[in-house]
């Protein structure tokens, strides 16, 4: 049986260090799960459409990673193939359904944003694999003081005002948030990493919009197999120093609505493998699976951090522990 959150020993103390999927993002809203992201897509054609059906898998990575094997072995013996051109249209329509489907600020459950504070305010250092703007606007809740490596005024425009990157900026602060795989508001243009303006977060989905109008899209690293994600997270200095950040931790890391794909998330792990952190404290999300699932899929994660304390729980029993209802109603 698996421990609720609050059964561990100095529990917050395992929550200085957290790493969030997009179970993070669909406990928000459905609208973020795999099956309703394909649903509300219109970007792909028939063979995309068919290639979903015959991988039985609503799963964009998964897709995408079916695509690269193709064309990696059709190159090996010579096959031409469209593969790049149906890579291409999967990954950039990932981008354009995730826009499309995304929830307005004002649409926010209030309850959960709170609940989302609770967690966030017990945390030094957020990483996210998550595209979403959810996590952004639940730390600027709690702190529009946050440091995640961007400053500086870098231009102006009718429509917003944004930073840009540097090592330089990273400060001694409370709370830092690293977006592993790029975000709806990072963007690179001129040869630097960019993010829109904190002041302006009610109106990021608009901004996003004109960046794409302006040949700007938003920084997403969605390729379908690992190694290819790492090959791009090594050629973008934000990502590299993200990446930098989660390698440099120690003590305790708690993982959340997270599934560590073995073909799409290998980087991750390899990543905190090598980190001195000595315990990895992992959130199981049991809904619908059997207890032969759960079985297998703590096994794998045993095997992949082989060589680190871990120890599981019942995702659904995080927010129950974290949740402050006092800190919540407070005047942040």
């Amino acid at each position: 049986m698996l421990k609720k959150f609050c059964e561990f020993e100095n529990p917050d103390e395992l929550l200085k260090n957290i790493l969030i999927g997009n179970g993070f993002s669909t406990w928000f809203s459905d609208r973020f799960r795999y099956s309703a992201l394909l649903d509300e897509c219109t970007g792909l054609d028939h063979t995309d459409k068919v290639l979903f059906e015959r991988l039985e898998t609503s799963n964009f990575e998964a897709c995408l990673n079916a695509l690269n094997s193709a064309r990696n072995v059709n190159d090996l013996y010579g096959i031409q193939d469209s593969h790049d051109t149906s890579y291409n249209r999967i990954k950039n329509s990932l981008i354009e359904v995730i826009r499309k489907v995304h929830i307005d600020h004002s649409e926010v459950n209030g309850h959960k944003f709170e609940m989302a504070k609770s967690l966030f305010k017990k945390s030094t250092n957020i990483f996210t694999t998550n595209y979403d703007l959810l996590s952004y606007w639940t730390i600027l809740k709690i702190n529009d003081e946050l440091d995640d490596g961007f400053g500086d005024l870098f231009y102006r425009s009718e429509q917003i005002r944004d930073l840009h990157f540097s090592e330089e900026f990273k400060e001694k602060r409370e709370k830092w948030i690293f977006f592993l795989h790029g975000a709806l508001h990072i963007y690179e243009k001129s040869g630097s990493v960019r993010k829109m303006s904190s002041s302006q977060s009610r109106n990021l989905l608009n901004a996003l919009e004109y960046n794409i109008d302006q040949g700007s899209p938003p920084l997403f690293v969605s390729e379908g197999d690992w190694r290819l994600k790492h090959r791009q997270i090594a050629s973008n200095p934000y990502l590299r120093f993200c990446m930098k950040s989660l390698n440099k931790l120690s003590g305790s890391l708690t993982i959340f609505g997270h599934g560590l794909d073995p073909s799409a998330d290998k980087h991750i792990v390899n990543t905190i493998c090598d980190s001195d952190v000595e315990r990895v404290i992992y959130g199981m999300y049991c809904v619908n699976k059997g207890r032969r699932d759960i079985e297998a899929e703590m096994a794998r994660i045993r095997r992949d951090f082989k060589d680190k304390e871990v120890e599981f729980f019942d995702s659904n029993s995080l927010f129950e522990y974290t949740y402050d209802p006092e800190f919540a109603n407070a005047d942040l």
